[in-house]
């Protein structure tokens, strides 16, 4: 836990007057994340976690296996108790343990679109969940990394 500890408390001291600054610095330090970091040769993501699908994630993925989209909820979702679609098990049922790449990548669902959030608007409302993805994803830590060395003025 020494990680979300570090970062936590990184969180917890600075005080961010600019949010717009801190969410363009964390889309550049994504963007440069992706160029030193090989996804692929990682894949914790998707060997630590589920997956939620919205019902056009599994239109999209479901048509691209050329099965119907029931046959696709039944094989690999269930409905969580908050009513929403993740995948049954870990790691994920679309993720090539040889070669990490995804079954599905050209119809994979939003939420591993956006892995792991951290280009997004916003980054301060998603405090929590870059927390837990730190605990596994490099390119979270090194954007955390980052906007640490950057935004480090404590209230």
């Amino acid at each position: 836990m020494k990680i979300k500890n570090e970062y936590q408390a990184w969180f917890d001291a600075v005080e961010i007057t600019d949010k717009t600054a801190l969410d363009e610095l964390a889309a550049a330090a994504t963007v440069s994340a992706y160029q030193k970091i090989d996804c692929l040769a990682c894949a914790k993501c998707c060997l630590t976690t589920v997956t939620t699908f919205t019902e056009s994630d599994i239109q999209r993925a479901s048509k691209g296996l050329s099965i119907s989209t029931k046959n696709f909820k039944k094989l690999y979702l269930f409905m969580d108790l908050d009513g929403n679609y993740t995948t049954q098990n870990v790691p994920c049922p679309f993720l090539n343990l040889t070669d990490h790449k995804c079954k599905i990548y050209e119809n994979r669902p939003h939420a591993c679109r956006s892995f792991p959030h951290t280009q997004k608007d916003h980054f301060l409302t998603r405090k929590r969940v870059h927390l837990e993805n730190a605990k596994f994803c490099g390119v979270t830590t090194y954007v955390l990394d980052t906007l640490k060395t950057n935004f480090t003025k404590t209230r």
